[in-house]
């Protein structure tokens, strides 16, 4: 069970690193007095960021080329984008 567990721990291990530089900035955010609204679009613009850096290293490390980099960020950024309007028309 402990080994499942660790395993499962360390394969997982990407998704939070994915999430720390988000964590980091709404601390920041928070930290310079920045309202519950703002801390939270901080994260968020953050987070879109990321999604677009990682995407662009996983294309480069699948072997593509600057175009390739710059379509698959590109990519995440209009799935970024769909995801925001998602949640501004359940609001």
């Amino acid at each position: 069970m402990v080994r499942r567990l660790l395993s499962v721990a360390i394969e997982q291990l990407p998704v939070l690193a994915a999430v720390v530089p988000a964590v980091i900035a709404m601390a920041l955010a928070w930290a310079f007095g920045a309202g519950s609204a703002t801390t939270a679009y901080v994260g968020l613009a953050v987070s879109v960021a990321v999604m677009c850096a990682l995407a662009a290293r996983a294309a480069r490390e699948a072997g593509a080329d600057t175009g390739g980099e710059v379509a698959a960020a590109a990519g995440a950024l209009v799935l970024g984008a769909l995801l925001i309007a998602a949640k501004v028309a359940l609001k």
